[in-house]
């Protein structure tokens, strides 16, 4: 899923502001706390529904940011369940000859 800047992905936004806020390097002109607006992506990614593979490998990067960067295990579980529940339910919907190997 990409957001709306630039063609870049919402984990990859995510990331970007996130290590700008680490490093202190927000720009002066802005200067509103970025707080809200990672949470605003943080729960664009958390809620959208997985409806392609595509959604399904961005809520998995972001488990993996969540893992690797955060080390929050129950959000990481959280999207991993729902990328499992999705691929699931897509998985009933494809024709029986698509789920031979």
């Amino acid at each position: 899923m990409v957001g709306e800047k630039d063609n870049i992905s919402l984990v990859d936004e995510y990331r970007q502001l996130q290590k700008k806020v680490l490093n202190n390097s927000l720009d002066e002109a802005a200067n509103a706390d970025p707080g809200p607006r990672l949470d605003a992506i943080y729960a664009r990614i958390v809620s959208r529904p997985v409806v392609d593979i595509r959604a399904a490998l961005e809520k998995l990067w972001f488990a993996h940011h969540c893992l690797t960067e955060e080390d929050d295990f129950k959000e990481a579980g959280n999207l991993i369940y729902q990328v499992c529940i999705a691929l699931e339910a897509m998985s009933r919907k494809a024709p029986d000859d698509a789920n031979v190997a």
